[in-house]
């Protein structure tokens, strides 16, 4: 699916993304990645939301987002609810959808300068 052709202000933009890779910028990424506006991490170790332990998610605080959208790959699979509560905790919303919309999510709310940050797994 072609998200968009345009690049907004922020520095990350997802052009596209299908099960199995995605584009950020003109770069293709065949594995787990998180974004800021102005960070790209692309060695997240979960590739999966079985493999997901609270450590991850607590690591991403350091960015200081407002919001983390985590994006579980073709279809919304919620992990367990004590990891989003420990992020919840710390003041910091945390939702949880398929890797699709976490993409456009992602592209709306960095374009409106938030501090979002997407965790995307394929």
């Amino acid at each position: 699916m072609n998200i968009s052709l345009e690049l907004p202000s922020s520095k990350y933009f997802i052009r596209r993304y299908q099960p199995g890779e995605i584009i950020i910028n003109e770069s293709l990424y065949k594995s787990t990645v998180v974004l800021t506006h102005s960070d790209l991490i692309s060695d997240w170790q979960p590739q999966s939301i079985a493999e997901l332990k609270i450590e991850h998610l607590t690591d991403l605080l350091k960015y200081q987002p407002e919001i983390i959208l985590l994006g579980t790959g073709s279809k919304q699979v919620f992990p367990a609810a004590e990891l989003l509560f420990e992020i919840q905790k710390n003041k910091v919303g945390i939702e949880v959808m398929s890797t699709d919309a976490a993409s456009r999510t992602f592209n709306v709310l960095a374009s409106e300068g938030r501090k979002v940050m997407a965790a995307l797994m394929l």
